[in-house]
C-alpha cells in the first residue's frame, strides 16, 4: 500500500493498508516479483505527487500498480515524465489511476508514459494534461503496450518540426501500441 498523507517509509518493511509506504518508489525497492505470472500488488491512495514522491517512477520488473480510490492520481506537478517503463512485459499492469502533468522536454520525450522495450498493460486509465517534445501523453520506443480502456486526452507536444515527431497524444517509435 502506499498512502501519501499517512505512509512511512524510513523503518517501514510492511507497506500493508495499516502500515503503507510513502512512495511508490519506496514500495517497489522494498518488494519484487519471483515470478511475472504472480507480481506483486502495489495499492495507491489519494494523489501521489512530487511532496513526496521522485518523479519519474521508474517500472523495470513486473509489478501492479493499483489505484485503490476512485481518485488515485499520479500528478508529476509538471517536474519531469510521470512514469517510466523499461524492459517489461504484459504482467506489468497499471490499473484504475490518472496519469496527470508530466513534463519532459528531452530528446526521448514521453510527458506522461515513457516506454522503452517495454510491454506493460494499462487498464482503466487516464493519461491526461502532459508535456514533452514527442509523446506528450505516452512515448513507445520499440514498445507494444496493451491500453484497455484507455482515456488520452488534453496531452501536448511541442516538437515543431512540422508535426513529425511531435504527437500529444500517443508517439510510437518502432512499436505497435494494442488498443482495446
Amino acid at each position: 500500500w502506499v498512502d501519501p498523507n499517512n505512509g512511512v517509509n524510513e523503518g517501514n518493511i510492511i507497506g500493508d493498508i495499516n502500515n503503507p509506504f510513502l512512495t511508490i518508489d519506496y514500495a517497489i525497492s522494498m518488494v519484487y516479483s519471483i515470478n511475472s505470472d504472480y507480481p506483486v500488488i502495489i495499492y495507491v491512495v489519494g494523489t501521489i505527487n512530487s511532496d513526496t514522491e521522485s518523479f519519474p517512477i521508474i517500472i523495470s520488473s513486473s509489478v501492479t500498480i493499483h489505484g485503490y480510490e476512485e481518485n488515485a492520481t499520479l500528478d508529476a506537478e509538471l517536474t519531469s515524465t510521470v512514469l517510466r517503463f523499461e524492459d517489461v512485459d504484459y504482467s506489468t499492469v497499471i490499473r484504475n489511476l490518472t496519469i496527470k502533468n508530466g513534463n519532459n522536454t528531452d530528446s526521448w520525450g514521453g510527458g506522461g508514459i515513457y516506454c522503452i522495450y517495454a510491454d506493460p498493460t494499462l487498464e482503466e486509465v487516464s493519461i491526461i494534461e502532459n508535456y514533452s517534445s514527442s509523446g506528450g501523453g505516452i512515448y513507445c520506443n520499440h514498445s507494444s503496450p496493451t491500453l484497455r480502456n484507455v482515456t488520452i486526452s488534453d496531452n501536448y507536444a511541442t516538437n515543431s518540426a512540422g508535426g513529425t515527431n511531435s504527437a500529444g497524444g500517443v508517439y510510437c517509435n518502432f512499436s505497435n501500441p494494442i488498443l482495446i
